[in-house]
């Protein structure tokens, strides 16, 4: 088992980018990538200009109000990892699930991430989630980059949450800058899996040993069991002594367990007089608190 150190330095493993639709057919990429609302008409019957829309795919740059935004992945989690100083939880969005937009900005100016939202073709609107960052706490997406996106960066994620299941139409992440209008479409993958219920899980077993010798290390297991009838990934974190040790995830399948197992060493977190040593996984279900005494008698 990796030291605290080792983790933080590691990060998490990032999971692969989203899948984009296909090409209209029939629509060159200027004409596809560019439209305009309808010409509006007021009293005096004077028509006000037309407001560009550019629609787009993931992967593809919009050149907006002096700034050009990239959307490189959309991807939905329905939990996510938080870090809190010395420690790694699991926050999750029930009955909702989080949708995660991996974007860069190149700009001059401030670039407010709620020029953002996400739109269905009712007008219905889920403005970005403002997760409270602060010295001390990150939200923490499978998918890279792992920080969020602010006035002051030029990439990062924005984060949502939507109903689960959605039962929308048409759904886009859209910016709005000015008066002009960028819209990403989201991949049909994605919004497949946005209209699915929430998986369920419960734990089967989890194995942490009441003792351990010091100059030897110990097993910790953990079974989980999908008692939805979708499938889903399941997220832990195990932590030791109130030092962050590291996240595990497993995909488990509707209907199946999946197990996690690690090796702790010992003398990592007791001293050479032997110890208690503290272990609290953190998960979307209970938490689970357990303690191994380290025996030095037994070196």
């Amino acid at each position: 088992m990796p030291s605290r150190r080792t983790v933080v330095a590691a990060g998490l493993v990032a999971i692969s980018g989203c899948s984009t639709g296909s090409s209209d057919e029939g629509k060159t990429d200027e004409n596809r990538q560019t439209k305009s609302r309808s010409n509006l008409t007021t009293a005096d019957e004077e028509t006000e200009s037309a407001t560009p829309v550019q629609e787009l795919r993931v992967g593809e740059t919009a050149d907006i109000d002096g700034a050009s935004a990239t959307v490189s992945a959309i991807d939905t989690q329905e939990s996510v990892y938080v870090t809190r100083t010395d420690w790694m939880d699991v926050l999750t969005a029930h009955p909702a699930r989080f949708v995660f937009a991996s974007v860069t900005a190149e700009t001059e100016s401030e670039f407010p991430v709620s020029r953002f939202s996400l739109v269905d073709d009712d007008g219905h609107t889920s403005e970005y989630t403002d997760f409270g960052s602060r010295p001390g706490y990150s939200i923490v997406p499978d998918s890279e980059p792992h920080q969020s996106l602010d006035a002051d960066g030029s990439e990062g994620w924005i984060g949502f949450s939507l109903p689960a299941p959605y039962d929308g139409d048409g759904l886009r992440l859209t910016l709005t800058a000015g008066n002009e209008t960028a819209t990403w479409e989201l991949p049909e993958k994605l919004v497949k899996t946005l209209r699915t219920p929430l998986p369920t899980f419960e734990y089967v077993e989890v194995e942490i040993p009441e003792g351990a010798s010091l100059d030897d290390s110990f097993e910790v297991s953990v079974t989980v069991r999908n008692t939805s009838d979708v499938d889903g990934t399941f997220r832990g974190s195990p932590n030791v002594n109130e030092m962050l040790y590291g996240p595990f995830s497993l995909s488990v399948p509707a209907g199946t367990e999946e197990t996690w197992t690690t090796e702790i060493r010992t003398s990592e977190y007791a001293d050479e007089n032997g110890d208690e040593i503290r272990i609290s996984l953190y998960s979307p279900l209970e938490t689970v608190e357990r303690t191994v005494v380290a025996d030095a008698s037994q070196s």
